[in-house]
Formats: structure tokens, sequence, C-alpha cells
């Protein structure tokens, strides 16, 4: 290894020049983010500068998102009101279980059942 290697080692230059599969607008975009998630602001992370796009046409900076106004909800409006349907289809299906070992008259009588009890439970209303 000759004197200038070492040098360039000890320095932790690479002797290789980097290049990279992505366009110069790419490569800028993704140094701003990571300068503002070391903790800079995005002012200081995006500068004065305006971007250059792959055609290399100037790109004003990005404006800055509002946050959406939301309506806070009651959780008796999202919660769902109580319904017998899932303990009859519990019902029919254990029912069912039950005739693979009494007869096909059960198992029959046990998925009439669970089909009424799967239809009613879709068809209720809110």
């Amino acid at each position: 290894m000759s004197q200038e290697q070492k040098n360039q080692v000890a320095e932790g230059v690479s002797s290789v020049p980097q290049a990279s599969p992505l366009p110069p607008s790419t490569v800028k975009a993704v140094e701003e983010t990571q300068k503002a998630q070391e903790g800079q602001g995005p002012e200081e992370a995006a500068g004065s500068v305006s971007s250059v796009d792959t055609a290399g046409t100037t790109v004003a900076p990005a404006k800055k998102r509002s946050k959406r106004k939301t309506r806070l909800v009651n959780v008796a409006e999202i919660s769902p009101r109580p319904s017998y349907w899932p303990i009859l289809l519990a019902l029919s299906l254990a029912l069912v279980l039950f005739g693979v070992i009494a007869g096909p008259v059960v198992v029959a009588v046990g998925i009439i059942l669970a089909l009424v009890s799967v239809g009613g439970w879709i068809l209720e209303r809110r």
C-alpha cells in the first residue's frame, strides 16, 4: 500500500467516488429529510434553495401542511348496539358440531340456524 493510500485511509476519505443511482433532486431531498430528522427544523434543512426536478426545471419549496380540523366523537356514536345475533350464531355452530356426533338431522337444523343468524346479524340496523 502506498503512502498516499495510507493517508486517505487515515483521513477517512475513500478513493472510490460515490455514485448514486438516484437523480440529484432526489438525493437532495433525502439529505434534507435526514437533516430534519437529526433535529434541525425543516427551515434549516430546506434552506432558501429551490429544488430542481428530473426535467431540470426549478420547483418551488413545498408548503407546510395545515392540520385538518377533526370532530370529536362520542363512544356511543361508534359503538355497535347490543345484539343477540352473535350468541345465536355461536349456539348454532355448537349445534352443528354436536350434530356431527348425533346425526345428520341435528347438523341440518344447526346449519339452518347458523345461516339465519348470519343473515340477521348482517342485515341488522345500527
